[in-house]
């Protein structure tokens, strides 16, 4: 199984080696860090050096990141691509209510891949899994797949949908489900694996990464925004309790464009 994990990574070598990197290297999956210039050293002392991947530049965004990461794919010949957020805690498969080991989380990410694998291997009309934040699970209710539901934080897909934009960082996964969805392919939703992010239920709340003061958030998502409306002139927008207000309506976006309400 040809899968790449890619794991975008700024200014968090200090605490990467307790969050992510403790349990994903028992996946038995590539992974590979890609770091700045600037904070290569640092997390070559915290990590296996073989797999931190020094990007060209410091401080040009995700976007820029995931282009370093598709190149990466492209020249080694990865199927898939999984891209995995720095500072996850931990996998749930939704029954435990507490944070699995290093061995369980491995487990249960390694399931959710294979599983997302076969999935696409057997249909050509998905090209993108994601996964759920563990507080969402309730798996008692839930089948094992759910499909039209947008990338999120943590997604596998197909080499060539792995859409890189230097433009595009805040809303990287919405613009790359939007992406999917517009070359006619869908998406789905992997149930029976969640996310428990950084001791809080959500991804982009601690210091690093884009949280890092070189960048402006909310100018960045405005203009993001208007990216995203040029590629897809009826994208509407809804109100988000982030402080740039705004992110893109990708529910109306999938009622428009596959007739899909759920």
């Amino acid at each position: 199984m040809s899968v790449l994990i890619a794991v975008p990574s700024k200014g968090r070598a200090a605490r990467i080696a307790t969050r992510s990197m403790r349990y994903l290297p028992d996946t038995g999956l590539d992974v590979r860090v890609f770091v700045e210039p600037q904070d290569a050293d640092a997390y070559r002392a915290v990590c296996d050096p073989q797999i931190i991947v020094t990007l060209d530049d410091n401080d040009r965004g995700l976007g820029y990141v995931k282009c370093a990461i598709k190149a990466y794919a492209i020249a080694h010949d990865y199927r898939y691509i999984v891209k995995h957020d720095d500072d996850l805690q931990a996998w749930s498969d939704g029954v435990s209510a507490q944070a699995e080991n290093k061995r369980d989380s491995a487990q249960i990410l390694r399931r959710a891949i294979d599983a997302s694998v076969a999935l696409m291997d057997s249909t050509a009309r998905v090209d993108g899994v994601s996964f759920n934040y563990r507080a969402f699970m309730h798996v008692a209710d839930k089948d094992e797949w759910s499909f039209g539901q947008r990338l999120q934080t943590v997604y596998i897909v197909r080499r060539d949908s792995f859409y890189a934009d230097t433009r595009v960082s805040v809303f990287e996964d919405l613009h790359n489900t939007l992406m999917i969805w517009l070359s006619g392919k869908h998406t789905a939703r992997y149930n029976f694996a969640g996310m428990y992010m950084s001791g809080t239920k959500f991804a982009g709340i601690g210091s690093g990464g884009l949280q890092s003061n070189v960048f402006d958030r909310a100018a960045m998502a405005q203009d993001e925004l208007m990216l995203m409306q040029r590629v897809y002139p009826a994208l509407k927008f809804k109100r988000s309790a982030r402080h740039w207000g705004l992110e893109p309506d990708l529910k109306a976006a999938r009622r428009d464009i596959f007739g899909m309400k759920r």
